[in-house]
């Protein structure tokens, strides 16, 4: 059609083709983000369930040991899982630093910072978003202990929530055969994971962390062989990122 003798008729087909890609691009953006909330409720009962978990471990009192390894400002704690073949991990320390250097330093989030500074970490993924505050991700290592523990991978349901002093980050492994276990690695069981930070209201300045970990590592390693070599690495990782914050200026 030559539109070009009617103005009228040309401004007419210009508003519908306008107006169709317009529905064209609302309708996408509809299914895709009705997909996500699909996606988000096929897994929100691990969602939940792994906070409840990650919590659990974070603040239960009862039938801890005190590493030898803690020290004035860190203590480390350990006890055997009821539900996994593993050994929980719990570490508390008290730092002044803000509360986001933490988030953005210490957690292991796909993007942060933390590679700077951990050699053990060898890369975290976003594997799929479901929101601003939940996602799945994979987390692979390097080998641990100076290769007593072999490279291992994790996978990962994540959920982030940040309050005005602090931040809650809580959740652990799930069954995910689309993402197959690469040769190079072990994939291990996370049971749950709770990392809690809030600004310290009796110290200005200073945040406190607390960090609970139940990994199961898998593979054919002596069980009590993996718990020394993770009580080490936790030392040490700690006296490494303190020494990184160090170098950005802060007092830890």
């Amino acid at each position: 059609m030559n539109t070009s003798s009617n103005p009228g008729i040309g401004c007419w087909v210009d508003r519908l083709v306008s107006a169709t890609d317009r529905l064209v691009r609302w309708l996408k953006g509809s299914y895709f983000s009705e997909t996500i909330e699909l996606a988000e409720m096929e897994y929100e009962k691990d969602f939940q369930r792994l906070k409840t978990r990650g919590t659990k471990i974070m603040t239960e009192t009862d039938g801890w040991k005190v590493s030898s390894k803690s020290k004035e400002n860190l203590k480390i704690e350990t006890k055997s899982s009821e539900l996994y073949n593993c050994t929980i991990n719990r570490m508390t320390i008290t730092i002044k630093v803000p509360v986001n250097v933490i988030r953005d330093t210490f957690t292991l989030l796909p993007g942060n910072r933390r590679k700077e500074w951990d050699t053990d970490v060898k890369e975290v993924i976003e594997l799929k978003r479901f929101s601003d505050k939940k996602w799945l991700q994979i987390t692979r290592s390097n080998g641990l202990g100076k290769g007593i523990i072999s490279p291992r991978e994790f996978v990962d349901l994540c959920c982030l929530e940040e309050f005005d002093d602090g931040f809650l980050l809580t959740g652990g492994s799930i069954d995910y055969p689309e993402i197959q276990s690469d040769d190079k690695y072990v994939r291990g069981f996370s049971g749950a994971y709770g990392f809690r930070v809030d600004k310290d209201p009796s110290k200005p300045g200073y945040s406190r962390l607390i960090s609970a970990t139940e990994m199961d590592f898998k593979g054919k390693i002596p069980r009590a062989l993996i718990d020394a070599t993770i009580s080490t690495v936790l030392v040490s990782s700690v006296a490494n990122w303190l020494k990184y914050l160090e170098k950005l200026g802060y007092q830890p």
